[in-house]
């Protein structure tokens, strides 16, 4: 992109949440992140899929907690008080997805995004792939982990 005087103009910086599973990074664009919490007391959720763990109370609201290392295909690793749990938005509500660890809050230029996700076998849950120096960090699209396998828990956590 270039201004009016003709110069170059910089790609604007973006914040990603990085995060591991395993030892393959990810991330999430920063507005679509809510909070990260510590691991709290899950309550199972009935008839729920098996990526749903159940759900939390967040302040007053039901949030379902989903294992990513589950919809993702990864093994099962069991969580600790030091589990973390991503609260994002995505399909217009809020879910947790547990990881293993976060790591940092990144700021990268666009052009270290390859959009072209097509051939990955991520391509059904990806945003885009960012090439850093030392690994590529995968970035989720939490429209895609947040649906129709995640149900609806109505109501406040009060109720």
């Amino acid at each position: 992109m270039r201004t009016e005087t003709g110069e170059s103009m910089q790609a604007r910086p973006r914040q990603l949440v990085a995060f591991h599973l395993d030892d393959t990074a990810f991330g999430f664009d920063i507005g679509r992140v809510q909070e990260i919490l510590q691991m709290v007391e899950i309550t199972p959720v009935p008839d729920a899929p098996v990526q749903v763990r159940g759900a939390v109370n967040v302040r007053g609201t039901v949030v379902p907690i989903v294992d990513l290392r589950t919809v993702l295909g990864l093994p099962d690793r069991p969580y600790d008080t030091s589990t973390p749990i991503i609260l994002v938005e995505g399909g217009g509500r809020v879910v947790g997805l547990t990881v293993d660890d976060v790591s940092d809050v990144l700021t990268v230029d666009e052009d270290c995004f390859d959009a072209s996700t097509r051939d990955h076998p991520l391509s059904g849950r990806l945003e885009a792939v960012c090439k850093l120096e030392e690994e590529m960090l995968f970035v989720l699209d939490p429209d895609r982990l947040a649906g129709e396998d995640v149900p609806e828990l109505e109501g406040d956590a009060d109720e």
